[in-house]
């Protein structure tokens, strides 16, 4: 009984895991040019990383090789590119 609750329980967690994943080609294909920064983080998350200048913030997104950059420009996308992303 309790091996089968462990294993139960681990792939319960592995499961869990795999879907915290949010860097992936379904999402980075729901990015696009003018989309609000708050819509942008509903789908990645917080970013790892954020740079301003003047009206521009530079944010990246980072989960294992995979990264994501995202220029905004008055909190609108304004360029974006993905590395890896699986």
């Amino acid at each position: 009984m309790f091996k089968k609750t462990t294993l139960i329980l681990c792939i319960t967690s592995l499961a869990v895991l795999a879907g915290c994943n949010k860097l992936t080609e379904d999402n980075y294909s729901k990015l696009k040019m003018g989309m609000e920064r708050k819509e942008v983080e509903r789908i990645f998350g917080s970013p790892k990383e954020c740079q301003s200048a003047f009206k521009a913030t530079n944010c990246s997104w980072q989960e294992g090789e995979a990264s994501l950059q995202v220029q905004f420009v008055d909190s609108k996308v304004l360029s974006y590119f993905g590395n890896k992303i699986k």
